[in-house]
């Protein structure tokens, strides 16, 4: 959801989609610190067994997350938020859309991850949203020029 939505927009100074409320606490996850986070945990024997969180950034809103993107694409923020109302009566002729309906309870009320038990074991550190944005955006602005 917060990937061609938000970044995609951003790199072709289009209005983003944000799913759910804006102004909600969120902890959202950079992609490569999850795919580390998964190799450490399948390279250590005592993480089998139980749940991790990954690690994450401190907490941030909706709102200020891509303010963020914007600021770092260089591009004016213009953002459509999505009720879950608008999410289901979209899936009924996208399946994206319906998809996304069914994981919009994440925005829909705080959503904080404390990955502080995976950063004390593994020694993982979460990339900071400023570094994981900007590295996002690279990746997109690459794939829309080829």
């Amino acid at each position: 959801m917060l990937a061609k939505g938000l970044f995609g927009a951003a790199v072709a100074g289009r209005p983003a989609r944000w799913f759910g409320r804006l102004d909600l606490p969120l902890t959202p996850t950079y992609i490569e610190d999850f795919g580390r986070a998964m190799v450490t945990l399948g390279e250590h024997a005592e993480a089998f067994g139980r749940a991790w969180h990954v690690p994450t950034a401190p907490p941030t809103t909706g709102r200020e997350f891509v303010r963020a993107i914007f600021d770092a694409a260089g591009t004016t923020q213009r953002v459509v938020p999505i009720s879950s109302r608008t999410a289901r009566v979209l899936g009924r002729v996208s399946p994206l859309a319906r998809e996304g309906a069914e994981i919009l309870y994440q925005f829909e009320q705080p959503f904080i991850v404390d990955s502080s038990d995976f950063t004390r074991s593994f020694n993982g550190s979460p990339t900071s949203y400023q570094d994981g944005i900007r590295a996002t955006l690279d990746w997109y602005r690459a794939r829309r020029s080829r």
